[in-house]
């Protein structure tokens, strides 16, 4: 009887812990759901979408979010500057990958949801996304691989994250920061942590906001990085 009684404890304990894993899970869902609502909704173009001869803007593709599994490699030029990027998934399952393809890079371009400071992981709704992405820079700009290599730290989506500093507290994230709802004392905050564990004598960090959705901004931002790592290999050369 008694081990009856136990076993319909742990049954209820752990139906409890599902439920309560399952509506983490369903919460996080919406909040995507919320800023994906903000940028747009592809039912508001249904009609022009739904055509036998709909051709996606350049806004549509935009905004079509797929998430990146495994290794990419993409060229293009920007302003007569070659690039060539090694696009990996973020992913906790992706990341083990990825990290031996990095051995000869020039530039390791870390994109930041700086947005993502009061979500949670889809794989472990008890992790924040944004500590989560600070000890995976951590981690990886630490690596081996990485060691001597220059550093920019893109912090993506700007425009939400100034958005949500008027209504959620950074202290959600870090309990430590005192800077109040100010997005550019937010922002320079974690800049600083994310600096602070990477920083060596080696190589340099530099730091970029960025809007994804916003080719212009982006086209400058790339500018300004290349302007950057140019500077870095003339001084490396002893040119200037």
């Amino acid at each position: 009887m008694g081990n009856k009684t136990q076993k319909k404890k742990i049954n209820k304990r752990k139906l409890r812990d599902l439920n309560t894993r399952s509506k983490g899970i369903d919460q996080q869902i919406k909040e995507d759901q919320k800023e994906l609502k903000k940028e747009v909704s592809y039912l508001d173009h249904i009609d022009r979408i739904t055509q036998e001869n709909y051709v996606p803007t350049n806004k549509d593709i935009i905004y079509c979010r797929i998430p990146t599994t495994g290794v990419n490699v993409v060229d293009f030029n920007v302003n007569d500057f070659p690039w060539k990027i090694v696009d990996v998934g973020g992913q906790r399952s992706e990341r083990r990958k990825w990290i031996h393809h990095f051995a000869d890079v020039s530039c390791l371009i870390y994109v930041v949801a700086i947005n993502e400071f009061d979500q949670k992981l889809y794989e472990d709704e008890t992790i924040n996304r944004l500590q989560e992405s600070l000890f995976l820079f951590q981690n990886t700009a630490n690596n081996k691989w990485f060691k001597k290599t220059d550093c920019v730290l893109l912090f993506n989506k700007i425009d939400l994250f100034v958005k949500k500093m008027q209504k959620v507290p950074l202290k959600k994230c870090f309990k430590k920061y005192r800077g109040g709802q100010n997005p550019s004392r937010a922002q320079n905050f974690i800049a600083k942590k994310f600096i602070e564990v990477a920083q060596n004598e080696n190589r340099s960090i530099f730091t970029f906001s960025s809007i994804g959705t916003d080719t212009k901004n982006i086209k400058n931002v790339f500018e300004a990085i290349r302007n950057k790592l140019v500077q870095k290999n003339l001084e490396n050369m002893g040119v200037c």
